[in-house]
């Protein structure tokens, strides 16, 4: 994150942790009906990055673009930040929150 404070001019602020039902209420606000097509998938993403605010924002724009099901595959195969990569993006989320 240092690098977004830096170059972009962001400020750090601390954001608490979803609770599983808040997260579920998040996802679907941003996906619609398409979070509830799939509840093995809606439950693996909460299961796996359920208090994440920044992963399920990430997750939400992911899954604009693929079913929920195929982001909730991702994830298990993939413990780390490594599903939410966008090569060339800048300010990637893995390179983002990593300490250099």
């Amino acid at each position: 994150m240092n690098g977004l404070v830096v170059s972009e001019g962001g400020r750090p602020s601390r954001v608490d942790v979803f609770s599983p039902g808040q997260a579920r209420s998040y996802l679907r606000l941003r996906l619609g009906a398409a979070a509830d097509t799939d509840p093995a998938a809606l439950r693996a993403v909460v299961d796996r990055r359920g208090g994440l605010t920044l992963a399920l924002a990430m997750i939400c724009a992911r899954a604009a673009a693929v079913p929920l099901s195929a982001v909730a595959d991702e994830l298990r195969r993939d413990s780390g930040l490594g599903p939410f990569a966008v090569a060339g993006t800048p300010h990637d989320l893995p390179p983002a929150c990593s300490a250099g």
